[in-house]
């Protein structure tokens, strides 16, 4: 349960974010081999994507292995990129520490046990080295402390982005946004993963939280899922200010880019099917906007309509502009107040 997928914008249309993906594919193949590509990292590419306008890169050419190299892929490189390729090294590590931790046989413990050797040669910060030595420990000890495991969820999302950046002169308020901005997408990571592997954690009797709070609030699965994408939904208020300052401030695209990888990580954990469609505004820059039916409320700005409370969209006051008809957008039109909507929350 890690950065390893989830947190993938419509690319469709989105070339500054493939020129990054297929630049860390691109350096896993020149440093570590073929095979290592399958390594490449959706989130790590956002993290360049963030870092765009504060250094300068390289355009360059690669032969696409997904191809068989009969196709050229323009490629953006850096000491960044490099990076980026030594991390989602460590990041598959973990992830294969928590395969063996889960259900152990002799192919999982080969490429952990390769790639542990791997790992131990690429030099990073300390503090990093800290949080990946502890995320890896509560993943190996298949640990149930869901909160520890949110934490440092976050913190892991956070500190990749950091290491990245280490060399990096980017304004403060900027940077600081970042941080927030990716702490929280690592926590909403770890709250989609246990939606979206609940069927094969049942049925491998794996650690759950749906699972384990059900059993021991002797409540049905279906409400403690509705609670862990209540809590998504609440970690998008927070996503959404800083993508509106990032957007303010010189980083319009990434906002979009981000902001797509968000929602698909919603639709994901809800069941539902992922196309390319850009979504929202940022700023005074116009992004094409979905039906509340079929995205998740996105005329809310939140995924209230389908899957909500009736009440989170009213105490955020995300929903003055809601047109679906739901019971959140006619009591925000009636004028009902935030504490009257946090009271509803609450109960």
């Amino acid at each position: 349960q890690n950065m390893l997928g989830h947190l993938k914008p419509d690319s469709c249309q989105n070339q500054e974010f493939r020129n990054f993906y297929c630049g860390i594919c691109a350096n896993l193949r020149k440093d570590y081999g073929l095979p290592y590509t399958m390594l490449i990292n959706n989130e790590l590419s956002l993290v360049l994507q963030a870092i765009e306008p504060y250094q300068i890169w390289k355009n360059e050419e690669t032969h696409c292995p997904a191809s068989a190299f009969l196709v050229k892929k323009n490629i953006k490189n850096s000491f960044s990129v490099q990076k980026a390729a030594e991390l989602s090294i460590f990041l598959a590590w973990i992830k294969a520490t928590d395969s063996v931790a889960d259900s152990p046989n002799l192919p999982k413990k080969f490429v952990k046990n390769r790639l542990e050797k791997q790992v131990k040669n690429i030099k990073i910060s300390e503090n990093l080295r800290q949080i990946l030595n502890e995320y890896a420990n509560l993943t190996r000890q298949n640990s149930t402390d869901f909160e520890k495991l949110r934490q440092y969820s976050g913190l892991l999302s956070e500190y990749l982005f950091r290491e990245i950046t280490l060399d990096l002169q980017i304004p403060p308020q900027n940077y600081d946004s970042l941080c927030r901005l990716f702490n929280k997408a690592g926590e909403g990571i770890l709250l989609a993963d246990h939606l979206i592997d609940f069927e094969e954690d049942l049925r491998k009797k794996q650690y759950n939280v749906i699972v384990a709070n059900a059993k021991a609030k002797n409540t049905s699965f279906d409400q403690q899922k509705d609670l862990l994408m209540q809590e998504i939904r609440r970690l998008e208020i927070f996503v959404k200010e800083e993508l509106n300052f990032l957007a303010k401030n010189n980083q319009v695209q990434f906002a979009q880019s981000f902001w797509s990888a968000w929602k698909n990580l919603q639709k994901k954990a809800a069941g539902l099917q992922i196309s390319c469609h850009s979504t929202k505004v940022f700023g005074s820059y116009q992004f094409q906007s979905s039906c509340c039916g079929e995205y998740l409320g996105e005329c809310c700005a939140q995924a209230a309509c389908d899957l909500c409370c009736e009440s989170c969209c009213v105490s955020s006051g995300l929903c003055s502009s809601c047109n679906c008809g739901s019971k959140n957008s006619q009591e925000n039109k009636e004028g009902e107040d935030f504490k009257d909507g946090e009271k509803k929350v609450k109960e």
